[in-house]
């Protein structure tokens, strides 16, 4: 038990230092013939940002000092100023702040999820605690994390699809007894539809599978699991942008980010969520693995990925 609460402590401390890490995100704008200012976000990362727009010195339009929007990866639209008085320039100064997720996230609670381990293979699941708590500090009331036991070397699977939106190849997924803290973990980190996040974390040395922008089917593989600590545990997690408690000081353990409990697709003698301290055996079926596949791309799977 010692061991295990090391190795959690380690986790959370991890996750904390990882989540920091952004693309840049950057606005311009241009003004229209007509006298529309027109502001563009260019989203290099390859999932959505969260932006917040503060205006100064506004006049000849109608903007509230504040804008929030959110951008998709890419070149997009997300805000146009109108002139009141059409025969006058609008007059404004801005600044802008942002945040990895999109603000109205399309959270299903139904939405089953695989277990990220191989056809059949049995797994042990625990569920981690928040190191805040431990620190006695605020956490987010809906936290929630798991680890799921496995064999040295063994793949890691996608537990749904999305594209890929963060590798960290952080270098060696081992550590010295009694270290409590380390930032050398290898991690894959999946956007979904809804707008959730899914991170696979304490990956092989040199065993990340898959890179940044690839888009990902529940059931790929993805990784191969690394030792830390003695033990083989894969680090899980589904969370996504909460705008209720984003503050100035953001990261996912002490704000900004809330938590799915996710359902997965077990036996019906198991049910669909997760006991901590049980055994399950993985299932593939293939009802959840096309459930959000488009129909060309169901085809192509149920045709044995052949064009």
């Amino acid at each position: 038990m010692k061991k295990r609460t090391i190795l959690y402590l380690m986790l959370l401390l991890l996750c904390k230092s990882a989540f920091s890490q952004y693309r840049d995100v950057t606005i311009t704008y241009q003004f229209n013939p007509n006298g529309d200012v027109v502001f563009m976000a260019n989203n290099s990362d390859y999932c959505d940002y969260f932006i917040t727009l503060t205006f100064n010195g506004l006049a000849n339009t109608t903007v509230p000092p504040t804008a929030q929007v959110n951008a998709r990866p890419g070149l997009s639209q997300v805000l146009k100023l109108t002139p009141v008085r059409l025969n006058e320039p609008i007059r404004f100064g801005y600044s802008y702040s942002y945040i990895k997720g999109n603000s109205n996230p399309k959270i299903n609670a139904q939405f089953k999820y695989l277990l990220p381990v191989k056809e059949g293979k049995n797994t042990k699941a625990d569920q981690i605690k928040n190191l805040e708590e431990f620190l006695g500090n605020p956490v987010s009331a809906n936290w929630y994390a798991l680890s799921f036991s496995m064999d040295e070397g063994d793949t890691v699977y996608a537990s749904r699809g999305g594209v890929v939106c963060r590798i960290n190849p952080a270098g060696k997924a081992t550590g010295n007894t009694g270290t409590v803290y380390t930032s050398s973990t290898n991690s894959v980190e999946i956007f979904h539809d809804d707008g959730t996040f899914a991170k696979y974390d304490l990956l092989k040395n040199n065993g990340i599978l898959t890179k940044s922008g690839e888009k990902i089917n529940a059931g790929d593989p993805i990784g191969i699991i690394g030792k830390v600590y003695g033990q083989v545990q894969l680090s899980f997690i589904v969370y996504y942008l909460d705008k209720k408690q984003i503050s100035n000081d953001v990261d996912y353990l002490t704000g900004g980010y809330s938590f799915v409990k996710p359902k997965f697709a077990l036996t019906e003698k198991t049910g669909s969520f997760i006991e901590p301290g049980e055994t399950y055996s993985a299932l593939k079926p293939v009802s959840i693995i096309t459930q959000e596949m488009s129909k060309k791309d169901k085809e192509k799977f149920l045709d044995g990925g052949k064009n």
